[in-house]
């Protein structure tokens, strides 16, 4: 009986040994211990890092987005509108750089991202939104016919994180355009779309699976 209790120990005892083996082995060659990609709840809601500086501008506009505070993002941002008054962006068949009709309003960006990310953000998760370089640049407008005055500083900032889909993880990343207009950051958007396809999908690239509920594939 000693013999057989002393077999069914034995089991879970190897197996802890192993596991922490593991894990200092994992520690000591330089990987993580845990796989923080894919650490998603945290237990307090990080707050928007507000707009002093480009990088916390560029982060706090996602973050903006994946809380549905839609209003704030879009006073964060400059989008150029190539679609005109009276069209609906969201269902144009065509929008692209061309005729300048201006800058998007808040209330039509605000009215146009709810349509497509939900009430709330809630068609939209982002996580782990961190900003990977900032690099002074010169700017030189894009846009024809688009007035861009008072121009103090140009950046490019490279911006990354995860996108969680219904059952799927996506690793994204983007580099955008932050100005410093009279003193203040804006975030540069594209303005432009495919045909029938939604405008915040421009405001990611490189999207990459990197896991699902069976665990990461890479």
């Amino acid at each position: 009986m000693t013999r057989r209790m002393y077999n069914r120990m034995s089991v879970p005892l190897l197996l802890g040994i192993v596991f922490i083996l593991g894990f200092f082995i994992r520690i000591l060659s330089g990987s993580p211990a845990v796989h923080t990609d894919l650490v998603y709840s945290p237990g307090i809601r990080q707050k928007p890092p507000g707009a002093k500086t480009p990088g916390d501008t560029a982060v706090s506009f996602y973050m903006l987005l994946d809380s549905g505070q839609y209003e704030k993002a879009g006073d964060l941002a400059l989008e150029p509108d190539f679609v005109g008054t009276g069209r609906d962006a969201a269902l144009a068949e065509r929008v692209g750089p061309g005729t300048f009709y201006g800058w998007t309003d808040t209330k039509r960006f605000v009215e146009r991202t709810r349509r497509e990310l939900g009430q709330g953000g809630a068609g939209i998760t982002l996580k782990n939104i961190r900003v990977d370089s900032v690099l002074t640049v010169d700017f030189a407008s894009p846009l024809q016919d688009a007035p861009l005055q008072g121009i103090e500083d140009a950046y490019l900032v490279d911006i990354s994180g995860n996108l969680l889909g219904a059952c799927t993880i996506f690793r994204w990343d983007k580099q955008v355009m932050v100005l410093r207009i009279d003193k203040k950051y804006k975030l540069l958007l594209s303005g432009t779309k495919s045909a029938k396809s939604f405008f915040y999908q421009s405001w990611f690239s490189n999207i990459e699976e990197i896991g699902n509920l069976r665990g990461v594939q890479r």
